[in-house]
């Protein structure tokens, strides 16, 4: 009888148990579970959304290929639209970017550029659209906005615009300074085995103004 009692007992204090903390642990477990299966859930849609926008930029590129047109901005905007903080929004804008000043379209060209410098942090998009951006203002004879662009380049990615910073300070009227920067780049290009023809060819043009 004892033991039947102590067995009651038992049972009881599970039941008061379960009625204080049963909610509780239903609750944590489910919460637990929605959290794991949510992840799951974000994390391969995440992937079908990188798979997507990898498939629509391949698109994009052979478009592209073929000159500016209404098809290559449409995809091309298409991506920038659908998938807006992806590494391929930022280098579709540089396609598009690089397609308008194909088409002489500078005010477009610095818009995607733009675009791209405000909406990219670390890594080599940055840089590279504040390079093109340099160039075009360049040729737009806007030399002190090149000039101050350059300036803001990631010092750590300088090295990979030496002719660019040769050309600006060319602009600039600092030949001596240019000249460093366009031997700097034909060195650099010598021992990657390419042959620096351009840069070659303006290290001969300073020499023949020297003269």
């Amino acid at each position: 009888m004892d033991a039947y009692t102590t067995e009651e007992e038992q049972i009881a204090k599970v039941k008061n148990w379960w009625n204080e903390n049963g909610k509780a642990i239903v609750l944590g477990l489910v919460l637990g579970l929605g959290g794991l299966f949510g992840y799951r859930y974000w994390e391969s849609t995440r992937i079908a959304e990188g798979q997507n926008a990898s498939i629509n930029y391949e698109h994009l590129l052979s478009v592209a290929s073929n000159g500016a047109s209404d098809e290559a901005t449409a995809a091309g905007q298409a991506i920038i639209a659908g998938y807006p903080k992806s590494t391929y929004a930022r280098l579709s804008a540089l396609v598009l970017a690089k397609l308008a000043v194909d088409v002489r379209d500078l005010p477009e060209a610095k818009s995607r550029l733009q675009w791209v410098i405000d909406n990219s942090k670390d890594g080599k998009i940055k840089p590279m659209a504040q390079a093109r951006m340099a160039q075009v203002l360049l040729a737009e004879g806007n030399v002190e906005a090149a000039s101050s662009i350059v300036a803001e380049i990631d010092p750590a990615h300088a090295d990979l615009f030496t002719e660019l910073r040769g050309d600006v300070l060319l602009a600039t009227g600092k030949i001596e300074e240019a000249r460093k920067m366009y031997e700097q780049t034909l060195d650099g290009a010598l021992k990657r085995s390419n042959s620096g023809a351009i840069v070659q060819l303006k290290i001969d043009n300073l020499n023949v103004a020297a003269q």
